[in-house]
């Protein structure tokens, strides 16, 4: 048994370019254009870290609280010294 590459990916429809190949002007464009997604990638990947971060505040006590919390001591019973 033996394996072979399906027709699609013999077949490129632009032959490769090799980084030798392109003159000095395409060089430096590519490389800015690399920098510009690396800047962009790094940019969501800290907007996503400060986005994680779980920022607790004060919880707030209401009038429902301090009732609830009025029942309950009742509920239990004498208060232990």
């Amino acid at each position: 048994m033996s394996f072979s590459v399906p027709s699609y990916i013999k077949h490129d429809k632009n032959p490769s370019v090799f980084i030798e190949d392109i003159s000095c002007r395409q060089k430096k464009k590519r490389k800015q254009s690399l920098e510009k997604l690396k800047n962009k990638i790094c940019e969501k990947l800290e907007a996503k870290r400060r986005k994680r971060k779980i920022r607790f505040s004060a919880p707030l006590y209401d009038d429902v609280y301090f009732k609830g919390i009025k029942a309950l001591d009742s509920s239990a019973g004498e208060e232990i010294k």
